[in-house]
C-alpha cells in the first residue's frame, strides 16, 4: 500500500513538475507577442494622430479661396488622408494578427493543460478503482494493524478529494479553452473586417 501512495506521490509530482515548466517555456514567447502588440498599438496612435492632423489641414484648406493653389492643397490633403488610412487599417490588421498569433498560443497551453488535467484525472481514477469494492469494515478487517486501516481509509479519502479538486481544474482550463477559441474567432472576424 506504501508502495501505491508512493507511485501516486511521485506522479502528483511529475505532473506538476511538467505544468510548470511548459509555462515557463511560453512565458517568453507570449512576452514577445506581447511586445509586437503593443508597437503595433503605438504605431496605430500616431497614424491616428497624423489622421486628425491632416483632417484639420484639409478642413482650413475648405475654407480658403477657391484657387488653383487651394484646390490642389486640398486634392493633396485629401491623398494625404486616404494614404494614412490605408496605413492605419494595415496596422490594424498587423496587430489584430499578432493578437490572433497570442491566442493560438494560448489556446495551445489550453489545450495542454486540459490534456495533463484529463491524465491526472484519470489516474486518480485508476487509483480509486483500486480500492472501490472495499468497504471501511473490510479495509480494517484486510490491515495488520488499526493505524494501517486508519492509513489506507484516509488515502481513499484523499484520492476523492483530489479527483474532485483535478475535475474543477478540468472543467476551469476547457472554460478558459472555449474562451479562448471565441476570443480567436472574433479577432479573425475583425481582420476580414479591416
Amino acid at each position: 500500500m506504501q508502495n501505491h501512495n508512493s507511485k501516486f506521490k511521485n506522479f502528483t509530482f511529475y505532473i506538476v513538475t511538467l505544468i510548470f515548466a511548459l509555462s515557463t517555456l511560453n512565458l517568453a514567447a507570449a512576452a514577445d507577442l506581447k511586445g509586437s502588440i503593443d508597437r503595433k498599438t503605438q504605431e496605430l496612435l500616431e497614424i491616428t494622430d497624423k489622421i486628425n492632423e491632416n483632417q484639420k489641414i484639409l478642413d482650413a484648406a475648405q475654407g480658403q479661396s477657391r484657387t488653383l493653389k487651394g484646390e490642389i492643397k486640398k486634392i493633396n490633403s485629401n491623398i494625404n488622408q486616404v494614404n494614412l488610412s490605408i496605413k492605419s487599417s494595415e496596422l490594424t490588421i498587423d496587430k489584430l494578427e499578432l493578437e490572433v498569433d497570442s491566442l493560438r498560443d494560448e489556446i495551445s497551453d489550453a489545450e495542454k493543460e486540459v490534456s495533463l488535467k484529463e491524465k491526472a484525472v484519470a489516474q486518480i481514477l485508476r487509483e480509486f478503482q483500486k480500492g472501490d469494492d472495499e468497504t471501511p469494515f473490510m479495509i480494517f478487517l484486510k490491515n495488520k494493524s488499526l493505524a494501517d486501516s486508519v492509513f489506507e481509509m484516509q488515502n481513499l479519502a484523499d484520492l476523492s478529494n483530489g479527483l474532485s479538486v483535478e475535475i474543477n481544474s478540468l472543467k476551469e482550463a476547457k472554460g478558459n479553452l472555449s474562451g479562448k477559441l471565441g476570443e480567436t474567432s472574433d479577432k479573425k472576424q475583425n481582420v476580414q473586417v479591416e
